[in-house]
């Protein structure tokens, strides 16, 4: 999704249907500098030719936001730095049809993730779908609101 004025609109949309997601992850509602961070935020060693942020529409709305971080932490590997579904969407598959056309389309052999340790409805998600708890936890601080993320693997393809 290219970054412009009507794609942010559509991002902030789908960020203020998924209250849970922001309150978990940052103790707050979602603010229009979530959407602009989306945008520009990349972790280390990564720059934003490694980002590709994507839609997940139904019909001509969309209902949710995939970030994906390019060969991260290592080639093979995609990282979704974030996936999130509005609420009144979340257990109608849209998440998991998203992610079934990912995984066709860009074909590596794992993605990885992270996930709030208190976010037990995305944990079951996650695991329902093949994705695994790899016993690393990252502790973080934003904005003075710390929390504990679980790191999430799932192996495609073998190497």
């Amino acid at each position: 999704m290219p970054e412009n004025e009507e794609n942010k609109s559509l991002i902030k949309n789908v960020y203020e249907e998924c209250p849970e997601y922001f309150e978990l992850s940052l103790g707050r509602k979602a603010v229009r500098e979530d959407v602009e961070d989306l945008y520009s935020e990349t972790p280390e060693g990564k720059s934003q030719k490694d980002k590709v942020i994507y839609g997940i529409y139904f019909q001509e709305s969309m209902v949710g936001v995939i970030d994906l971080i390019i060969d991260y932490p290592k080639k093979g590997t995609g990282f979704i730095g974030q996936f999130v579904v509005s609420a009144s969407c979340q257990g109608q598959g849209y998440a998991r049809n998203a992610l079934l056309k990912l995984e066709e389309s860009i074909n590596y052999k794992a993605y990885r993730l992270v996930v709030n340790q208190n976010n037990i409805n995305a944990r079951e998600f996650w695991n329902h779908i093949g994705f695994e708890e790899t016993g690393e936890e990252i502790s973080y601080t934003h904005n003075g609101f710390s929390g504990v993320n679980i790191v999430m693997e799932k192996i495609c393809k073998k190497s």
